[in-house]
């Protein structure tokens, strides 16, 4: 039978695409508000949920910068109730975070390596990573994505490296992940490349800049090596099922 899962951030662009390639519940934020401890635990435990996909957050550094006290009761508190909702309901918690927890001094950073983050958005993240390890069983997705649609942005970094790709393709790596039972914590992305040769690959006309141009505290190199997660896909499309290694913990 398959697992009963529930999505939290289903309105946005990644929740979006997860619910195209998951049978899932993904209520709207009026229903479960991560500022709203009591609609998270009730919710849990009113339906027998075997997975809890925490897709929700204040995303982008910008935002983040001018409403620090928002960012940290969402990305930071809010994953704390789902963690511990989780934990009372017996659930799987899938908790996707981002590349830039680390600082982006050397890139292609692995799954045991440090984090160190420079900014609000990132720190917020990576406590939410730390509150995820709660729960028994958790998978932490370290990830980043542009929508398919088009850049959301008319200029993007000349001198920032990623492993971002289309939201679409991301969905689907995640959606593997959860039906492998993965554990622990894995990279899932692109090889390494600047930002403003990703955008252009889903809006040519995007405009070139720099990131001392923004005024915030950015990280250079936030790429990622995802070489575990490759490999564990290429096991999983030689037909040999799950894998016995789990993502790093």
């Amino acid at each position: 039978m398959s697992p009963r899962i529930l999505l939290l951030g289903g309105s946005g662009r990644l929740g979006r695409e997860l619910a195209r390639v998951l049978d899932c519940a993904a209520p709207s934020r009026s229903t479960i508000d991560l500022q709203r401890p009591e609609t998270v635990a009730s919710s849990l435990a009113q339906a027998d949920y075997d997975v809890v996909i925490h897709a929700a957050a204040l995303v982008g550094v910008r935002p983040c910068e001018d409403d620090r006290e928002l960012a940290f009761r969402v990305n930071a508190e809010g994953t704390f109730h789902v963690a511990r909702a989780c934990v009372s309901a017996g659930a799987r918690l899938v908790y996707v975070s981002t590349d830039a927890v680390f600082d982006g001094r050397r890139g292609r950073y692995r799954e045991e390596d440090l984090p160190n983050p420079l900014n609000t958005y990132s720190l917020t993240k990576l406590l939410g990573e730390a509150h995820a390890r709660m729960v028994p069983e958790h998978l932490i997705v370290r990830t980043s994505f542009v929508p398919s649609e088009g850049y959301p942005y008319p200029r993007a970094f000349v001198d920032q490296w990623t492993s971002r790709l289309t939201a679409p393709v991301i969905a689907a790596d995640i959606a593997l992940a959860v039906r492998l039972g993965l554990e622990g914590v894995i990279h899932i992305g692109a090889e390494r490349r600047r930002q403003i040769d990703v955008a252009r690959e889903v809006s040519p006309d995007v405009e070139e800049m720099t990131r001392a141009e923004t005024g915030l505290p950015l990280p250079e190199d936030m790429s990622l090596d995802c070489s575990r997660w490759r490999a564990i896909k290429a096991e999983h499309a030689q037909g040999h099922g799950a894998p016995g290694a789990n993502g790093h913990e």
